[in-house]
């Protein structure tokens, strides 16, 4: 199927095209398909928004490949058995917090004791 276009060069036809390319990106070459019209009247090339941004994802996506780059899961996709509600974590934190302090008073007390020399 053919896309006919209207020129904003020459106010004539311009029809899709796409080829094949070898662009650089991040140090690498790779091969993408570049969509592009080519105006009849003056064969003037052009493109959208819309292509370019296809250009770009085609890039991305091809050197993710070759990087082997994990893609991360949604949170909501973990195991329920790992995940701590936050009011269960907040009281784990705090009674943690309360007990390292508590023994800090402790080793600090009897530390003050054993420091005081006898007469």
């Amino acid at each position: 199927m053919e896309k006919i276009v209207k020129s904003p060069f020459s106010g004539g036809l311009a029809q899709l095209k796409t080829e094949n390319v070898t662009l650089p990106y991040k140090g690498n070459q790779y091969e993408v398909v570049r969509s592009y019209y080519k105006c009849q009247d003056s064969d003037e090339t052009f493109s959208s928004p819309e292509q370019h941004d296809s250009v770009i994802l085609q890039l991305r996506e091809k050197h993710r490949q070759k990087a082997i780059t994990p893609v991360l899961k949604p949170a909501s996709a973990q195991p329920v058995a790992y995940s701590l509600q936050v009011r269960q974590t907040g009281i784990f934190i705090s009674s943690s917090s309360n007990t390292a302090s508590k023994s800090y008073k402790d080793w600090r007390q009897h530390s003050d004791s054993s420091m005081q020399l006898a007469d």
